[in-house]
């Protein structure tokens, strides 16, 4: 699934993607509890005011006895009233939601980190061994959530399913909202055109089984599908750069405060060379200390645009060499640095100082007129155009790139959680790009 690389500024809240990439590496050991049932829809000695309301709406044209659902997660794991925990059923056996058509619901109990809530179409899909992008022949979505924490809609491993991913308090009106402003039709068609102009395989990136859709693979999993990076890389040969940012964890606390750093990848090889300062009191690196040279190659950064999870190295770290990352204060101007070239920021319209990133446009929009090569992430791109949802690792950093955060808050006292399955066809045809 997703790399083990912190999206937020460590030391921040922890979103789902960062307890799920904690737990399997032993940060968080799973307890898990199935609620007791009684009588179908009564739930004993779980179901509390404090538990969060999932409710799922099929308005696909698969038959809701033919979409599948199943939880998984860790930290203390609890929710009914049907058995879902590890164990994929039947949407339609879950209580129906009166009013509301095809519409079910479950409880989640407070306690859970690391959880994914499992959507999968014509057969149910197992949590050990876990379907795999490439191979698998089921169509299957995740939404991933916290709780108490946040949730959100994800696309950095594959487009799927479109989906509409939604707060609610007890009245059931919307409180926050992320979803996509077409359906499948028109996400790949426009893939496809990205394709066209800038490069690419779109058979071997767009997965079907029987000549039905099952899904397109992110780059994270099929980089040699979609354009390359290093004619970008290539381009900042000579360039200097900026990064700058704060830091703040407990477990790295002589790192924490504001770091600066510059450098420039080299003329002829393309490897870039930062230099700079470390737990600074003030923005411009006053009151800091020096930090370590953080170095990594042209080939290193271009192959991870896509996944950001490459190497790097911090000579005289107590980890020199990475992956796998400590979220410490190099891991997030490895942060900075990676997510900078998805973003297309690099070299392009505002400079080389990330401080001018933030909250920019992103992608074409980021770049100069007439490029002979594609300077940013085409995947996640096409899908920034339709939807808020994740579409790389770090895709909150920059202020995701001019968008609304992906994330949804559901903190503690939270009533309801609604997910959407929405149509593959665009009711009214496709927007103009």
């Amino acid at each position: 699934m997703e790399n083990d690389r912190t999206r937020r500024h460590a030391g921040e809240t922890a979103s789902p993607h960062r307890a799920r990439r904690q737990a399997r590496h032993g940060v968080t050991a799973p307890t898990i509890a199935l609620c007791t049932v009684l009588l179908v829809t009564t739930v004993v000695g779980c179901v509390a005011s404090t538990d969060l309301r999932v409710t799922i709406v099929n308005t696909s044209s698969t038959p809701d006895n033919q979409v599948y659902v199943m939880l998984t997660g860790n930290g203390d794991v609890h929710a009914g009233p049907v058995a879902v925990i590890d164990d994929a059923v039947r949407l339609d056996s879950l209580p129906a939601v009166a009013g509301t058509p095809h519409a079910y619901e479950l409880t989640v109990g407070a306690g859970i980190s690391a959880g994914l809530l499992w959507l999968s179409f014509g057969a149910p899909v197992s949590n050990n061994p876990r379907p795999d992008v490439n191979t698998s022949t089921t169509r299957f979505a995740n939404v991933e959530l916290a709780f108490p924490g946040q949730a959100d809609l994800t696309n950095v491993d594959q487009f799927s399913v479109p989906m509409e991913l939604a707060t609610t308090d007890a009245a059931g009106s919307v409180k926050q909202k992320t979803s996509y402003g077409a359906g499948t039709d028109c996400i790949l068609r426009a893939i496809r055109d990205e394709m066209t102009q800038h490069g690419g395989n779109y058979d071997a990136a767009v997965k079907t089984s029987s000549g039905q859709f099952l899904r397109v693979v992110s780059p994270s999993h099929q980089s040699a599908a979609w354009p390359s990076m290093s004619p970008y890389l290539a381009s900042m040969k000579g360039r200097t750069i900026t990064v700058k940012g704060h830091f703040g964890n407990n477990s790295y606390p002589a790192e924490s405060g504001y770091y600066v750093y510059s450098g420039a990848f080299d003329p002829t090889s393309g490897a870039l060379t930062l230099t700079g300062t470390v737990a600074a009191t003030g923005a411009d690196g006053s009151g800091g200390r020096a930090g370590r040279t953080f170095t990594a190659t042209a080939a290193e950064l271009a192959a991870s645009v896509y996944d950001q999870a490459g190497s790097y190295r911090v000579p005289g770290d107590p980890v020199p060499s990475r992956p796998p990352s400590p979220n410490d204060v190099y891991g997030s101007i490895y942060r900075d640095v990676i997510s900078g070239f998805a973003w297309g920021y690099w070299g392009g319209r505002y400079g080389d100082d990330n401080t001018a990133f933030w909250g920019k446009p992103a992608f074409a929009a980021a770049r100069p007129a007439g490029e002979s090569f594609v300077g940013y992430s085409t995947y996640s791109k096409v899908l920034w155009d339709f939807t808020t949802a994740y579409s790389m690792p770090f895709g909150e950093a920059y202020g995701s790139g001019g968008h609304p955060s992906p994330l949804l808050d559901i903190p503690a006292g939270t009533a309801g959680l609604r997910v959407t399955i929405l149509p593959d066809t665009t009711p009214g045809g496709c927007p103009a790009r």
